[in-house]
C-alpha cells in the first residue's frame, strides 16, 4: 500500500514507534482488525483517532486511543520492562479520555438522564521478554488483593499476535530493532539493518521503506533518552558514593580523634611523660595536651 503525507498527521508531542505507526489510518485499521478479526465491515476511514495529545510535556508517548462505532479502544505499549502500575495509568488516561468524549459530544453529566457511553476496551501491548504475565490485570487485583472496592479497571494484556496480523508484525519489528541494537549498538547502522530486514521479511514493508527516515529519527530520540537516563542514574550513583565516602571519612576522623584523646588522657593519668613528649607521640599541640591535663 502506497502511503501519502495525508496518511500521517504530524503531532505536537514526541511519537514512539508505536504511536507513529498506528497514527496512520491504514495501520490503525490493521491493528483494529487484529483485535476484532470478526468485524468484516469496518473500513479504515471508519476509525476515529481519539489519542490524547499533551503538547506541554516532553515525554515520548506510548498511548493510543481510537473509536470504532460504539467502541472506544485504548492501548498502551509497555516496552522492555513490565510496568505493574498499568491499571492505574489506564484509569487516569480513561478518565481524561471520557471527559474529552463528553465535551466533544456536548454531553452534560447534569442533564438528568443516564448518558450513553461507548463500549470501552483497554489493552496493554507488552513487547518485553517477560512471559509469565496474566491475560488481564486490574486495579482490584493489583492494589487491593482482589477485594471488592468502589471501582475497578480491567486491562487486557497482549504479549503475542496471530501470525501475520498487525500485532504480530509490530512485535517482529521491535524484535528486529532490538536484535540489531545488541549487535551494532545504538547506531544508524543498527536501525538501517533492522528496517531493511523487515522490508525483506514483509513486515510492514511499505511503512519501513517509505517512512525510514522518520522511523530512524524516532528511534534516535528514544536511544538518546535511554542514554540520558542511564547517564543521569550513573551521575546520581557517583554523587551518592562521593557523599557516602565523605561521611565515612568524617566518621573515621571523629573516631580517630576520640581514640587519640583517650590515649592522651591515659598517658596523663600515668604521669610518666611530659606534655611535650605526649604532643610529639600523637601530633597533638602542646597547648591542647596542657588544657586536657588541667581538666583532669
Amino acid at each position: 500500500m502506497k502511503l501519502t503525507n495525508s496518511d500521517y498527521l504530524k503531532r505536537n508531542y514526541k511519537d514512539s514507534l508505536f504511536t507513529h505507526l498506528f497514527a496512520i489510518e491504514y495501520y490503525r485499521w490493521l491493528l483494529y482488525k487484529a483485535l476484532h478479526p470478526e468485524d468484516e465491515t469496518t473500513r479504515p476511514e471508519d476509525i476515529v483517532d481519539a489519542t490524547l495529545n499533551n503538547v506541554v510535556t516532553n515525554q515520548i508517548y506510548n498511548d493510543l486511543a481510537f473509536r470504532v462505532g460504539d467502541r472506544l479502544i485504548v492501548m498502551v505499549e509497555a516496552q522492555s520492562e513490565w510496568d505493574p502500575n498499568i491499571p492505574l495509568r489506564a484509569f487516569f488516561y480513561l478518565a481524561d479520555l471520557l471527559s474529552k468524549y463528553l465535551k466533544a459530544n456536548g454531553i452534560s453529566l447534569h442533564c438528568g438522564d443516564i448518558i450513553e457511553l461507548p463500549e470501552i476496551e483497554l489493552y496493554v501491548l507488552y513487547t518485553g521478554d517477560e512471559r509469565d504475565l496474566p491475560s488481564v490485570v486490574s486495579l482490584t487485583e493489583t492494589y487491593y488483593d482482589g477485594r471488592t472496592v468502589s471501582f475497578d479497571v480491567r486491562v487486557n494484556v497482549i504479549s503475542a499476535g496471530r501470525p501475520g496480523d498487525a500485532i504480530d508484525q509490530y512485535f517482529e519489528l521491535t524484535r528486529a530493532i532490538e536484535r540489531n541494537r545488541k549487535t551494532f549498538g545504538k547506531t544508524r547502522e543498527a536501525l538501517e539493518k533492522a528496517l531493511d530486514e523487515c522490508a525483506e521479511r514483509n513486515i510492514f514493508p511499505d511503512y519501513v521503506k517509505e517512512r525510514k527516515l522518520e522511523i530512524m529519527d524516532i528511534m534516535k530520540e528514544l536511544f538518546d533518552q535511554e542514554t540520558a537516563v542511564k547517564d543521569y542514574a550513573a551521575h546520581v550513583a557517583k554523587k551518592a558514593a562521593k557523599e557516602a565516602a565523605k561521611e565515612a571519612a568524617k566518621e573515621a576522623a571523629k573516631e580517630a580523634e576520640e581514640r587519640t584523646t583517650n590515649a592522651v588522657r591515659q598517658l596523663l593519668k600515668i604521669g610518666k611523660l611530659t606534655n611535650e613528649e605526649i604532643s610529639q607521640c600523637f601530633g597533638v599541640p602542646v597547648a591542647t595536651v596542657a588544657q586536657m591535663a588541667g581538666q583532669m
